[in-house]
């Protein structure tokens, strides 16, 4: 994704942009393979497309009640260096 995003737009993609093109990725196969908007056949739909998904940022699989499993997250702190403010890994979770 990062990669592409560059070589199209030539500079890096904006924080979390990456979530959201899996978001939007995600939504727009779910409403195709529902056939309609409704949202319950939206939400079964969803949990079965996860079942196959390989977003930008990974693997998404949920369960059935639409949480995602097997995800990690990664905490961050904000620090100051040089007047400037960036980023830091600091840990994981689970």
């Amino acid at each position: 994704f990062r990669k592409k995003f560059k070589e199209a737009y030539g500079e890096e993609p904006p924080m979390y942009s990456d979530t959201a093109y899996d978001a939007t990725m995600m939504a727009i196969l779910a409403i195709a393979k529902a056939g309609e908007y409704d949202g319950t056949k939206i939400r079964e739909a969803l949990i079965d497309i996860s079942q196959t998904f390989m977003g930008a940022t990974g693997y998404k699989l949920f369960d059935e009640n639409g949480d995602q499993l097997y995800q990690v997250y990664e905490i961050w702190d904000v620090v100051e260096e040089d007047g400037k403010y960036k980023f830091v890994g600091t840990g994981y979770w689970p």
